[in-house]
């Protein structure tokens, strides 16, 4: 993919990458706006320009409720790609409320037992590290974190993709944690962390990012918990979305207000014939891309490949 990128003039970009752990889209968008509140929450101040017209550029991962406006050198064309999902935090009054709203009183009831149940038979404490963490705590939960994250999908039989990018994960967060750009969330057992979440906070929104469990607490529901725990947080700071980014999980189904797609965006040199050419071919080979995803998804075929690829890891 790699190499076709690089024989097409193809540039990609990872967009939450650039704008929520480097907040450096420049010079590629100049204004990046919340549909939502129509608030702008990027605006470029740079003036450099890129020299190397015969390249376009694939931006991948743009939440579907920004609207990016580009450099006046480019222009842009957009794709849908894989569903994210939302929760308006904004909607309810605070967290008991949202609480009421999303599970049954049967479900509530269940949740609180499950709760007092974990805290009788263990020393149980939450704490989010925001603002301020020590580096060899830093360092020490990371790896934790790693550990827990390969049994958690070594126990599934999928691989987790996310631990191909850990020493990225783990070079970066600890200054975006020091500056209040992300936090890490932490259910103990005495000293011992048993559940844990890394989500990226850019304005009103917090994007939750990493997040596993010590499977040996799997009874105690502890990824709902660790997330009621870190969402009640997010209310005492006032946020106003929390973004759980791709991914279908029953957790989330449970919580969410609203769907929306990502966008892969391919930026194009106004003054280049080559690279509106190649960037028109870069837009087609996208969309004919998922627009084939979404037929196999209506009649099953990703349910069978995912099951055909579990199998073949678990055995692997």
């Amino acid at each position: 993919m790699k190499a076709l990128y690089k024989l097409t003039f193809c540039e990609p970009r990872d967009f939450i990458h650039l704008f929520l752990e480097k907040n450096e889209l420049h010079p590629y968008f100049t204004v990046v706006r919340d549909r939502f509140s129509n608030n702008i929450v990027y605006k470029s101040t740079g003036t450099s320009h890129l020299k190397d017209k015969k390249h376009h550029y694939l931006f991948f991962d743009i939440p579907g409720y920004y609207q990016t406006v580009p450099n006046s050198n480019f222009t842009q064309k957009n794709v849908k790609s894989f569903k994210g999902s939302l929760i308006h935090l904004a909607r309810y009054q605070d967290f008991q409320q949202f609480f009421r709203h999303k599970f049954s009183s049967k479900q509530r009831a269940e949740l609180l037992r499950q709760k007092r149940n974990l805290h009788r038979s263990f020393e149980v404490k939450h704490r989010v590290y925001y603002g301020s963490i020590q580096r060899e705590v830093y360092d020490q939960l990371f790896g934790q974190f790693k550990e827990m994250l390969i049994i958690r999908f070594l126990e599934k039989g999928i691989k987790n993709d996310d631990l191909n990018y850990w020493k990225h994960y783990h070079d970066i967060f600890f200054k975006l944690v020091n500056t209040k750009r992300a936090c890490i969330s932490v259910l103990y057992e005495k000293n011992d962390p048993i559940s844990f979440s890394v989500n990226l906070i850019y304005r009103d929104t917090v994007y939750g990012y990493l997040k596993s469990y010590d499977i040996d607490y799997a009874k105690y529901s502890l990824g709902t918990l660790e997330m009621l725990c870190l969402l009640e947080w997010a209310y005492g700071l006032q946020l106003s979305k929390f973004d759980l980014l791709k991914g279908q999980y029953a957790y989330k189904s449970r919580l969410i207000d609203q769907e929306y797609y990502f966008v892969k965006s391919i930026l194009t040199h106004r003054a280049s014939k080559t690279s509106r050419l190649l960037g028109l071919i870069t837009y087609v080979r996208v969309s004919l891309f998922y627009k084939t995803i979404r037929v196999l998804k209506l009649i099953r075929v990703d349910r069978f490949y995912h099951s055909v690829y579990r199998k073949w890891y678990s055995w692997k």
